[in-house]
């Protein structure tokens, strides 16, 4: 298992050699012991839903079959991975699965796109007030000095502007000054079938005070959480939504290595669904 770990997350410069390395053996023994033993009940093309608190290891790069060997290791482009035969979901409690299953039967969703992105922690906001003094203040019982030390995100920009273009316009995005909690709050999320927040990503305790997985946005107002640039999953939660796909991309989302831990990924995902997005 840890093997499948460090060879999912180790970084290295590209090479043809370490490109053909994988534990294979590993692959096949956690595929016969996990999804093999269930294969009387689900066909190629079917749901799994993984309850998948404790590892970071997508059950996707299982493999069924050992595939060709190319050199010192295997040619794994065409390899038999389980991501080719199902479709992985990952949920972290049955509440979650609950609230999955009816989305589910709920009518036919919109097609707008609402991208969220760039957040604006330094400079003035909207209403021309210094954001550093919100963060220096912070909200009661938050040390968000910090958030003002996280790095910016211009290439978000660019990538909810490129998103958007594939909608042919049918959407909206709030970027920098914009992209505030009470500004999601009242684009009317219900009308929109994909949102994608290109944002940071927090873990609990990141910042003192914070006992839960949030996503960074533009803080407005140092005197409540409703509007202090911090998106909770709790919060999340409350949200009404009626999106097909809720994509999470910048820093920390990832949840593969070095970022926000599966628990943690998890309650964000957790807290989507509850509000009303399948995946």
């Amino acid at each position: 298992w840890k093997l499948l770990q460090i060879s999912i997350s180790g970084i290295y410069s590209p090479s043809p050699l370490k490109d053909t390395q994988f534990p294979v053996e590993s692959a096949l023994r956690l595929y016969s012991a996990l999804i093999r033993p269930a294969e009387g009940c689900i066909q190629p093309g079917d749901t799994v839903y993984m309850v998948n608190r404790h590892t970071n290891f997508p059950f996707e790069l299982l493999l069924e079959k050992k595939p060709t060997k190319l050199g010192a290791g295997f040619s794994l482009k065409d390899a038999d991975w389980a991501i080719n035969k199902y479709n992985f979901s990952y949920i972290g409690s049955v509440r979650e699965f609950l609230a999955l299953r009816k989305i589910d039967n709920r009518a036919v969703k919109p097609s707008k796109f609402l991208g969220v992105g760039e957040p604006l922690l330094t400079g003035l906001t909207s209403s021309g007030t210094d954001i550093q003094k919100h963060l220096e203040r912070g909200a009661i019982g938050l040390n968000m000095a910090s958030i003002g030390k996280l790095p910016p995100l211009p290439d978000t920009a660019l990538e909810l502007e490129s998103v958007l273009k594939n909608f042919k316009g049918n959407g909206k995005i709030l970027l920098g000054a914009e992209a505030t909690e009470l500004a999601v709050r009242r684009a009317g999320l219900g009308d929109f079938g994909y949102l994608s927040f290109a944002t940071h990503g927090l873990a609990r305790e990141e910042i003192n005070g914070i006992n839960e997985a949030a996503l960074v946005l533009t803080p407005v107002e140092s005197s409540g959480r409703l509007n202090d640039g911090l998106l909770t999953s709790s919060e999340l939660a409350d949200l009404s939504l009626n999106a097909r796909v809720a994509v999470l991309s910048a820093c920390n989302t990832a949840g593969t290595s070095g970022g926000l831990s599966v628990p943690e990924m998890q309650g964000l995902t957790s807290a989507l669904a509850v509000a009303g997005v399948p995946s």
